[in-house]
């Protein structure tokens, strides 16, 4: 994804992604902007990008359209973001998986990946626990005392903003849900969530 930074220091150019990309009707930039509280060049950046490389349309009403907004999460954005760079440490800890997870979240966790698509879906069972934590250093520290256990807990740095992206103060969202996976090559879990998303189904 040449010319399109996804970096930490981008965070407007997520939030435009994401409003575009979950935006389900055709929408001027100015909403856009507006949703994603970045400016109008910002914006243009973006829509200028996706649409030279056939994510996006602007129609002769001046609205602008998206095309296979799944598409893109699912291997656009995947092309230059891994999950693995923002991985900061994988421990096991001892306790049961749900004192473990509860303990996690009080700490200033949030679930990510597996761990937070198991909490959408009634049948999904992670094999790990997934966090994010905005300081894993300090986080690693108060878990040492439960270290040498079974439960294979991993903690990852945000490598993007969360802020939009978590639910009930635990979870990532649907949509940062699937764009983790998909980064951490995973999406073949998160069938369900992109049908829920798009209404597309992935195979």
């Amino acid at each position: 994804m040449p010319n399109l930074d996804l970096s930490p220091k981008s965070a407007a150019t997520y939030r435009i992604l994401r409003a575009v990309l979950l935006s389900r009707d055709p929408f001027y930039q100015i909403d856009i902007s507006k949703t994603a509280k970045a400016s109008a060049s910002q914006a243009s950046r973006v829509l200028r990008w996706m649409m030279e490389h056939g994510h996006a349309q602007r129609q002769p009403d001046g609205k602008y359209r998206v095309r296979n907004a799944a598409g893109m999460v699912i291997s656009a954005i995947p092309y230059q973001r891994a999950m693995k760079h923002a991985l900061h440490a994988s421990i096991n800890l001892r306790g049961s998986r749900r004192e473990i997870i509860e303990a996690l979240v009080r700490a200033g966790g949030v679930l990510c990946l597996e761990s937070a698509l198991e909490e959408y879906g009634e049948f999904f069972r992670a094999d790990r626990i997934c966090i994010y934590h905005q300081e894993p250093g300090a986080l690693m520290k108060k878990l040492e005392a439960d270290e040498g256990g079974i439960v294979p807990v991993s903690i990852y740095l945000p490598d993007l903003p969360l802020d939009g992206d978590v639910e009930k103060r635990r979870r990532t969202t649907r949509f940062r849900t699937v764009l983790d996976l998909a980064c951490d090559g995973r999406i073949y879990t998160a069938k369900e969530l992109v049908e829920t998303l798009w209404g597309v189904r992935i195979e």
